[in-house]
């Protein structure tokens, strides 16, 4: 059988990652239904529909998004839960809330793939940089790594957040893991400015959708300057603003960018990629982008 190339690799992923990323009507009419109610009226609802849900609403108010994303994808029925269980299985039947669970899973096999890839292209005495910029506590990203058959010793990680307490969490696990990390406690833009080392990968899957234009394009041109020859770059972003309203007045979640797929592979030919996949999550799209 003849071995799958690198983009049909991609492709089968993306689609087997996201056979159902869409709210079922009855959801998404009752969702604008919340979103037309007067503050607080829809988010108080909203608030008395699970557990997960008053957590997210939580952790939105605090302008937690990381561990917002983090509440999404531990969500399960739990029988502690009693009738808040239908509340929190109804809430995980949104659009964009299957589209960021499709998109973990995503990231969760890529990964593999990105580090074979860097592997072979590397020398076996060459370090594998991989940063993560807005990498939370790595729930993904660090379960990706794990299910890799890459050589750790070989691996070090750069964690960049300005949630001191998500990466302390996210380093304990990489000890645990035996990786070498190091932490960076500050905004893209700033890691990018000054970086230590030139990058073998880099992960911005969770971020760019809070980065208006002009900041975004400033950290693609910097993150492809600093990329080694053939470097990896992963990313994401929402596209679909089917549920801003919802999102925004009833779970009350930060801004975010919906930028359309054009503007997106604008932006990373802007910034310098010229090999560039793009995929398909729903409300999101992936995007593998290659130095």
């Amino acid at each position: 059988m003849q071995a799958l190339t690198e983009e049909e690799r991609f492709n089968q992923l993306a689609k087997e990652v996201t056979i159902d990323v869409k709210s079922p009507k009855w959801l998404k009419a009752f969702l604008k239904f919340l979103s037309w109610l007067p503050f607080p009226l829809g988010t108080i609802i909203f608030a008395l529909f699970g557990v997960d849900c008053i957590k997210v609403l939580y952790y939105c108010l605090k302008n937690k998004t990381g561990q917002a994303i983090e509440t999404i994808y531990n969500s399960r029925n739990h029988w502690w839960k009693g009738l808040w269980n239908i509340g929190d299985a109804i809430w995980r039947q949104s659009a964009n809330v299957k589209s960021v669970l499709g998109r973990g899973k995503f990231v969760e096999r890529v990964i593999p793939i990105l580090l074979e890839k860097t592997s072979k292209n590397s020398s076996p005495e060459e370090k594998i940089i991989f940063v993560s910029l807005g990498s939370g506590a790595g729930i993904k990203l660090l379960n990706g790594i794990s299910s890799s058959n890459a050589d750790k010793r070989r691996l070090k990680l750069a964690l960049v957040d300005n949630d001191a307490k998500e990466l302390e969490s996210a380093k304990r696990k990489t000890v645990k893991m035996g990786l070498e990390t190091a932490v960076f406690c500050q905004t893209a833009d700033q890691f990018l400015t000054n970086p230590p080392e030139p990058f073998s990968i880099v992960e911005m899957v969770g971020l760019s959708e809070y980065i208006e234009d002009t900041l975004l394009e400033f950290c693609g041109k910097q993150i492809f300057k600093n990329l080694k020859p053939n470097g990896l770059f992963l990313g994401a972003n929402f596209v679909s603003d089917e549920e801003e309203q919802p999102t925004h007045k009833v779970v009350r979640w930060p801004k975010l960018f919906y930028r359309p797929k054009e503007k997106l592979i604008g932006f990373l030919k802007n910034s310098g990629f010229e090999k560039i996949w793009t995929g398909d999550c729903g409300a999101l799209v992936l995007w593998v982008a290659e130095k």
